[in-house]
């Protein structure tokens, strides 16, 4: 389901954004390009995850105990805790999933350093999430 809903982001203004972010941080255009191509499928396998139900180890109880399961609580507090609401708690707990399983799929195409790897998930992460909640707003 993700994967199919991702599948315009590389042409959209979040994806630009995403990639004009990588280059801002040193990537080149292909270098960036190759990137988001790893971590679309990477985000999807996340949001899969975090989408499942508890009983097939997914949901809210699925993401805290999970790989990032300690990122995605403290993300969640964040945004509570930073006035964005539920709705932001939730995106910035997805955004701490989608990039912990980002920085794992660079990591092993790219080569990279995990200080590298975990910096550049961080950087397309909320791009890719803000992308899924909005196809998924817009289809309900």
């Amino acid at each position: 389901m993700f994967e199919q809903l991702l599948s315009g982001f590389l042409s959209s203004s979040h994806g630009n954004e995403a990639a004009s972010a990588l280059a801002s941080h040193g990537l080149s255009q292909d270098q960036a390009s190759s990137l988001l191509g790893q971590a679309l499928p990477a985000a999807a396998s996340a949001l899969q995850s975090s989408s499942a139900t508890p009983d097939q180890g997914g949901g809210l109880l699925g993401m805290l105990g999970g790989s990032g399961g300690a990122g995605a609580l403290a993300g969640a507090l964040g945004g509570l805790l930073g006035g964005q609401g539920v709705q932001g708690a939730i995106e910035n707990a997805g955004a701490v999933l989608v990039a912990t399983k980002i920085a794992d799929v660079i990591a092993e195409h790219q080569g990279w350093d995990k200080a590298k790897c975990e910096a550049a998930a961080a950087v397309v992460a909320p791009f890719i999430v803000r992308y899924a909640h909005e196809k998924l707003a817009s289809k309900e």
